[in-house]
């Protein structure tokens, strides 16, 4: 990428590490005023990066909350980006065949893969895992 193809500095972005589950991040947050400013961050931020989707057991709220984050997004044209090391979960993925591992799918459900569908480009990124072969190799007992 050259420097001219790169995003520009002065972009707001907002990071989400979605493996904490939601209702324990807003737990955090103990003023109920504070919690509409994360949420209204979030859903206005510039750019906005869900990292780690699906790494954590979502309950029927979460996924409400998230699909009416990506719905908001969508509507008013607001880039998100998504990182996940889970398989979708769909026929044409590779990465399912073989694997007793939960899929996206499997965690954030259908209604929430259609919309993820519907907004974004899914780019396969394959290698090794970093913390499980080069972390722990460097761990000798």
């Amino acid at each position: 990428m050259t420097k001219e193809e790169t995003i520009p500095t002065d972009h707001a972005a907002e990071t989400v590490v979605v493996a904490a589950p939601l209702e324990q991040v807003l737990a955090t947050i103990r003023d109920v005023a504070r919690q509409h400013v994360w949420v209204k961050e979030i859903l206005e931020a510039e750019v906005l990066l869900l990292d780690d989707l699906g790494a954590g057991r979502t309950t029927a709220w979460a996924q409400d909350v998230m699909h009416d984050v990506l719905a908001h997004r969508y509507n008013r044209k607001l880039p998100t980006v998504m990182t996940t090391n889970r398989a979708t979960g769909d026929d044409d993925d590779d990465a399912t065949t073989g694997s007793d591992a939960p899929t996206l799918r499997d965690r954030l459900g259908d209604a929430l893969m259609s919309r993820i569908y519907e907004m974004c480009r899914v780019i396969p990124v394959n290698g090794e895992d970093y913390r499980r072969r080069i972390l722990h190799a460097r761990h000798r007992f």
